[in-house]
This record gives C-alpha cells, sequence and structure tokens, in this order.
C-alpha cells in the first residue's frame, strides 16, 4: 500500500515562504539556534506557531518523497516482472518450433 501523504493545514504565504527556501534550509533554521541571514526566514524564529507550521511541512514533504520511493520501486518490480514474462513467452516459442 502507498503511504499517505499527510496534508498540512498551512497558510499559503507560510507554504509559499517554505517552498522557496526548501527543506534543509527549513530544517536548519528549525535545528538550529543561528539567526537567518534572510529576513523573511527571522519570522520563524520566534514564532512557535511558525515553527509547527514548518515541522508539518517537513512532514509532509517527507511523506511526499516517501509515496514517490514507493512508485519508483513498484515501476521497478513491473518492469522486471515483464522482462521475465517476455523470457518465459520466448522460452515456450522456442520450445514449441
Amino acid at each position: 500500500m502507498l503511504r499517505q501523504i499527510r496534508q498540512a493545514d498551512i497558510p499559503k504565504d507560510e507554504r509559499d515562504l517554505f517552498e522557496r527556501y526548501g527543506e534543509n534550509v527549513i530544517g536548519l533554521v528549525l535545528a538550529s539556534s543561528f539567526t537567518p541571514a534572510a529576513g523573511a526566514l527571522t519570522k520563524l524564529q520566534g514564532n512557535d506557531n511558525m515553527k509547527a507550521h514548518a515541522r508539518d511541512w517537513l512532514t509532509e514533504r517527507a511523506d511526499a518523497h516517501e509515496r514517490r520511493e514507493q512508485r519508483l520501486e513498484i515501476l521497478e518490480w513491473a518492469i522486471v516482472g515483464l522482462i521475465v514474462v517476455e523470457i518465459i513467452v520466448d522460452a515456450m516459442l522456442r520450445f514449441l518450433r
């Protein structure tokens, strides 16, 4: 079963900010005590509500990455299965000749 993506209820302006700077920068700001140089990110430092939204957004992004990996793995197994079927059919056709 594919992983469900836990959609975070985040205001659009905050979501835009998080997506602009990306997962690495947002995670770094949350995990450390340094003051970011970007003015927009300084709001994240002292705002507990915005920090919670950032954590929820990171969880959402991690779920999306995991789901993508699962889809790719399913696709890889499907390709391997089709190759095996092709080999079996080819062997059967050669045997019947």
